[in-house]
């Protein structure tokens, strides 16, 4: 069993994951455990797919790669803190301009995995959306797994509950798109991201949910977070959090998608125009009751286009970010609790299906 000198700096868990952070010579080693009721083991990338990343050149964040040991993974890395802080705490412990400066690298790592890694290489879909679906189908699970259920199928209705199940069936079977599959992080996102010591210094881990499906889903999985992130910016009594670090963020994130090889953006806009609805809970809210009615008035609705080359096609992003919502809904319930702001995400959730349905990209972009 791998020891360490000295006691993790960072520790916690869920009934998914255990994760801890230890300080070596080298960095920090960011190590993961599989929690007490997770469905599925650890896993880590075959050696076909361990060497095409680890050929991955460009610019962009540093790969990580996951290291088996003693039935944990180890991943290493220059800092301790991921991304994800900016978006729970004002006082986070991670300078703001490098947070956003790791962000971007994200966008552009995502774009060479998507654009350089075979998709070849790997068979199915990412594993959060057949997580989902399993739990969507079965009603069941630990902690309050079943109470989200009841609540959440109420809500959404049969058809926005069905179009979603539909979502996932596409991603597992592997069914034809219109741009095709490319190779996908498959779990991507602001939690994956270990913010580094300068201002576009960062590390990304990557390997457990290698998958293949649209390019779409990473960054509508990613951009998921960020509707996540403005609910929680606009909630009244929430912690604070500056709008100012979310929008350069956001900004930031498809800057770096959507830069061309020597750095500069593309600026002739490809993707259309859209609506959508700006926090249902700002016009009403949900209530933890299960006789309440099964549709939902969303909140007032603004016009939004990303407007800009390069980005993946849009229906996939909204989808991407609707599924990666629902996802941590249900894990938030299943592996933590029940918690009252699972209606928030209920809401969102409902919001985005609607939005995929009328053409509208999952948020509104910085102006």
């Amino acid at each position: 069993m791998t020891t360490f000198a000295e006691p993790p700096v960072v520790e916690f868990a869920t009934g998914f994951q255990t994760t801890a952070v230890y300080r070596t010579d080298l960095g920090y080693t960011h190590v993961r455990g599989p929690g007490e009721d997770r469905p599925t083991p650890l896993s880590v990338p075959d050696a076909p797919v361990r060497s095409a990343l680890a050929a991955l050149a460009g610019d962009g964040l540093r790969l990580a790669l996951p290291e088996a040991r003693d039935g944990v993974l180890h991943y290493r890395a220059t800092g301790r803190y991921n991304a994800a802080r900016l978006s729970v705490e004002v006082d986070s412990g991670l300078d703001p301009a490098h947070g956003v400066g790791a962000v971007r690298g994200l966008g552009r790592t995502l774009r060479r995995l998507h654009t350089h890694v075979p998709v070849s290489l790997v068979a199915s879909g990412p594993p959060g959306p057949a997580r989902l679906a399993a739990w969507m189908r079965s009603g069941t699970g630990p902690r309050g797994a079943a109470r989200l259920h009841t609540i959440a199928s109420r809500y959404l209705g049969s058809d926005r509950w069905d179009r979603v199940l539909h979502w996932c069936a596409r991603l597992e079977s592997g069914a034809q798109r219109p741009d095709g599959d490319v190779f996908l992080h498959g779990g991507p996102g602001l939690g994956a991201v270990v913010v580094g010591t300068g201002p576009e210094d960062g590390t990304l881990f990557v390997g457990e949910e290698v998958s293949r499906g649209p390019a779409g889903f990473d960054l509508g999985w990613t951009l998921g977070e960020f509707v996540e992130w403005r609910a929680t910016i606009d909630r009244p009594g929430g912690p604070g959090l500056d709008p100012e670090i979310h929008a350069s963020a956001l900004t930031a994130l498809l800057d770096g998608y959507t830069a061309h090889p020597d750095g500069e953006r593309s600026s002739q806009p490809t993707v259309a125009g859209g609506q959508f609805a700006n926090s249902a809970t700002q016009q009403g809210a949900l209530t933890d009751s299960p006789s309440a009615p099964g549709e939902f008035e969303a909140g007032a609705v603004g016009a939004a286009a990303f407007g800009r080359a390069g980005l993946p096609e849009q229906t996939e992003v909204t989808r991407g970010a609707a599924l990666r919502i629902f996802t941590h809904a249900h894990d938030f319930a299943a592996y933590m609790g029940w918690h009252t702001e699972l209606l928030d995400f209920v809401a969102q959730v409902i919001e985005l299906v609607d939005a995929e349905a009328a053409g509208a990209p999952p948020l509104t972009p910085p102006r």
